[in-house]
């Protein structure tokens, strides 16, 4: 092999070794750029899951205060039938003894 032809290969060699260090650089900033990425996607959805986390519990206590409510509102509907069948025993009772419904 010549010197010339000795000389041309270290520099081919030299080239690829130079394109090895500028890819591997390019590489190590395209891994910087999609880390940063996805950090910022995991802080975004753990934000995220966070807040659906305290909307969900809000959403929970507040399905349980209206159970609650309607539990409420049941037994005093049952409290007003109640008296209210009371009152028409009362209304139908005077009228039978007034002489059937007249006063």
């Amino acid at each position: 092999m010549s010197e010339d032809q000795r000389q041309r290969q270290m520099d081919f060699i030299l080239d690829q070794q130079a394109q090895i260090v500028a890819n591997q650089r390019e590489s190590g900033e395209r891994i910087a750029k999609l880390e940063s990425v996805v950090l910022r996607l995991a802080n975004s959805t753990e934000s995220r899951v966070a807040d659906l986390d305290q909307r969900y519990t809000a959403l929970t206590d507040a399905q349980i205060r209206t159970e609650d409510e309607l539990r409420r509102l049941a037994e005093a509907q049952r409290h007003t039938d109640e008296r209210l069948s009371a009152l028409i025993d009362v209304v139908i009772q005077g009228r039978d003894t007034n002489g059937n419904g007249t006063q």
